[in-house]
């Protein structure tokens, strides 16, 4: 669990991405989406595009941008991960 605060951003919010098994996925040709909302809303407050770091180790980031965690809450993530074949999701 990680700890932000509000009106906390233009830090990275950092991934490695493995099966149930626990290897890595290969993100090349990957698009992320990273989703975050309140716990229980069913909604979602902010999300966005992840930037591979090294996408076959399935390593990326998520930059907090200002205004997005102005919001007090507890909140759920997720990233959506697209292939040209498959999609894949993470909570």
């Amino acid at each position: 669990m990680k700890s932000i605060y509000k009106g906390d951003y233009g830090y990275e919010l950092s991934f490695t991405i493995q099966d149930s098994s626990g290897t890595r996925l290969d993100l090349t040709s990957g698009t992320i989406l990273f989703k975050a909302g309140i716990v229980n809303s069913g909604s979602t407050t902010f999300s966005g595009l992840c930037v591979p770091d090294i996408a076959i180790s399935g390593t990326c980031h998520y930059t907090l941008t200002s205004g997005l965690t102005n919001t007090i809450g507890v909140y759920d993530a997720q990233l959506n991960i697209s292939y040209p074949t498959k999609n894949n999701t993470v909570s």
